[in-house]
């Protein structure tokens, strides 16, 4: 009977193992794909996020294929990262974030499209942590000027608190986006860092980089440093 017992509490614990590397494969893949996206978006040549803007940005939030809900025309939600400029120039461990709700100001078409979140100041910032967070009033993402080069709009784009992006079938636009409700995935944070770490602490302290942050880190790296 004991030799059962514990035969048994053996396939429970491999099975557990199974499921927890089974979800962690899941959420690293949803970071690569974050990672994917922003990289097309940075090498956008002519009509990409001005590089001011970058150098110059809070925080970024990445969301690839936000898809249009089924039932509620304009509805959509999407699962990515959001990654922190620290106070030293660098850039801290991503934390996983989902979107949900909302609607854009300007359909771009299909029924998915990659967003990007530029967070230009630290009120935007510390609205993100606040969790469940909701773009609406003053506080609703402003559609981002575009073009690599690009001063008009820029200086006035750097007031505004959240700029977004989006993209859908190549096409590469501003958008405004109200209504949508952003919270930090604290499940999806625990499966990737192993661990249970405050998404604040992920965000806000350095440690050292996961080798799947690595490529993200890389990325960012010609848009590191201390805000200009």
């Amino acid at each position: 009977m004991k030799r059962k017992l514990t035969l048994f509490l053996m396939v429970i614990f491999f099975l557990s193992t199974l499921t927890f590397s089974l979800s962690r494969k899941k959420v690293v893949n949803r970071l690569s794909s974050s990672i994917e996206v922003l990289d097309e978006f940075l090498n956008i040549p002519e009509s990409g996020i001005p590089e001011k803007i970058l150098r110059n940005c809070e925080a970024l939030v990445v969301i690839p294929h936000v898809v249009k809900g089924g039932f509620m025309f304009g509805a959509r939600h999407g699962k990515g990262i959001i990654v922190h400029r620290l106070p030293d120039g660098r850039w801290s461990n991503p934390s996983f974030i989902a979107i949900s709700g909302g609607s854009f100001g300007f359909q771009i078409g299909g029924q998915a499209v990659d967003l990007i979140l530029v967070v230009n100041n630290k009120r935007g910032y510390r609205a993100i942590l606040s969790d469940n967070f909701q773009l609406s009033g003053d506080m609703t993402a402003t559609a981002g000027p575009v073009g690599r080069n690009a001063e008009a709009g820029t200086d006035i784009a750097l007031k505004a608190s959240i700029l977004s992006y989006s993209r859908s079938k190549g096409l590469f636009a501003g958008v405004s986006l109200k209504g949508a409700t952003l919270t930090i995935d604290k499940k999806a944070n625990r499966v990737f860092y192993r661990k249970y770490i405050d998404y604040k602490d992920i965000l806000n302290r350095f440690f050292p980089y996961p080798k799947e942050v690595k490529p993200l880190i890389k990325l960012l790296k010609p848009y590191g440093g201390k805000k200009r």
